[in-house]
């Protein structure tokens, strides 16, 4: 009796019996992300439903411990991170330590797919260590009612009008004598990502200078004028301190601020809040200076210590070059893919409820197109960016608690020049 027979009849009498066939067993793919898990789960449908053999288990860590979780598991050499959200600065970093799988393999198709303006955030030594998947752009959000009440026009959305920040303070400062609890709220207040623009439109710099990006320069004299204004805004009761940004948008959603700075991943939920009225406009510069959004926003990358490379590989390539890509647009982030990021635009002004919030969705539709290709300003590309990241989070949440700045900063030029001394 052959091999096939005992099967065939085994599976007979199982039948005869009732009793259901064993299914076959899965391969079971990770996937770990900053996330909401509800906000894959598109993609992670769509690529099961293509190989029905495999099974994502899709985890989801807060971006405050995300570096520290990849940094831990790699450590250990951790079989189940397989496929993995990349922040894009940390490109360099992670393929130095040999942390990513290199796409270089498929540089034409990552080329052909995302602009030029893009590719620097994939990139490590000339290679792709990373594949595209999203970015993001500021904006600013204003409570039409509030700015109403105060007998405050409202602020055009024209590029030859765009606001000073000096503007948005003074702005404020008069909203909340008209009775309104804060001028300005900060979405990332104690964040690089977002604070690195004041000090980049200012022109202080990103804070890393030479070559390799690896000379600190934080405490410049522009960085103490800059920071001293910085601290200004929280130190006149202008915006709220150390607001978790996971919490942020609560206060501009219950119109307990006039201005908001914040991502767009912001659209959708204010759209969704009844009699929120709301308009929004391009990030506002220092005086004097020039435009600097924040950008930048996830990567994908693939562990070489995964316990499936070539299937992580493949699931990595289908999410971002391939048929899943059109569930970028889905996601909070702006998609770095061309055909996602269209629909990701039709959908920002789609989502809107009425004619008004229509007009203020075409309005964020082109100042995101406009801020893409002109304004924003990327976090620097440097081995050391996971020790800034850390270093100046600490640092901006000190200098918004009254810290005299120019000790604060003193303080980080060193903490940053020793840890760089040991890279």
């Amino acid at each position: 009796m052959t091999k096939r027979s005992v099967l065939l009849g085994a599976a007979t009498l199982m039948a005869v019996l009732g009793m259901a066939a064993p299914a076959t067993a899965k391969t079971t793919l990770h996937l770990l992300t900053a996330q909401p898990v509800e906000e894959m789960q598109p993609v992670v449908q769509a690529f099961e439903a293509a190989n029905p053999d495999v099974k994502i288990e899709t985890e989801t860590v807060p971006y405050e411990n995300y570096a520290a979780e990849i940094a831990s598991r790699m450590g250990s050499q951790d079989p189940t991170l397989e496929v993995y959200f990349v922040d894009a600065p940390q490109v360099p970093a992670m393929a130095s330590k040999g942390w990513l799988v290199n796409f270089d393999g498929v540089k034409t198709e990552i080329e052909a797919a995302i602009n030029e303006r893009a590719r620097p955030a994939l990139l490590y030594k000339g290679g792709y260590w990373a594949l595209p998947y999203t970015t993001s752009v500021q904006l600013l959000f204003y409570n039409k009612d509030l700015l109403a009440k105060a007998g405050i026009s409202n602020p055009s959305a024209a590029e030859a009008d765009r606001l000073t920040w000096q503007q948005v303070v003074d702005t404020a400062k008069n909203a909340q004598k008209a009775g309104v609890k804060w001028g300005l709220q900060l979405e990332q207040n104690g964040r690089y990502y977002q604070s690195q623009s004041f000090f980049e439109s200012s022109g202080a710099g990103p804070g890393l200078t030479g070559d390799d990006l690896l000379t600190p320069a934080v405490n410049t004299d522009k960085w103490i004028q800059t920071a001293t204004w910085y601290q200004s805004i929280f130190n006149t009761g202008v915006a709220p301190r150390n607001i978790a940004a996971e919490q942020s948008n609560d206060i501009f959603r219950n119109g307990d601020a006039a201005f908001f700075w914040g991502g767009t991943w912001n659209l959708a939920r204010f759209n969704q809040t009844p009699g929120l009225h709301y308009g929004v406009v391009a990030s506002p510069y220092i005086a004097g200076g020039k435009p600097a959004t924040p950008t930048d926003a996830w990567d994908i990358g693939v562990s070489p210590y995964a316990a499936n490379k070539d299937l992580a590989r493949k699931f990595a390539l289908f999410m971002t070059l391939g048929d899943g890509a059109k569930y970028i647009a889905l996601g909070a982030h702006i998609p770095l893919i061309a055909s996602a990021y269209d629909e990701y635009m039709k959908r920002a002004r789609d989502t809107a409820v009425d004619d008004a919030g229509k007009k203020e969705m075409t309005d964020a539709r082109d100042v995101m197109a406009y801020e893409l290709k002109y304004a924003v300003v990327s976090r620097p590309r440097s081995i050391g960016f996971v020790i800034l990241d850390d270093v100046m989070a600490r640092t901006f949440l000190d200098i918004q608690g009254g810290a005299d700045v120019k000790t604060t900063l003193d303080a980080a030029q060193n903490q940053l020049k020793s840890s760089f001394s040991r890279l």
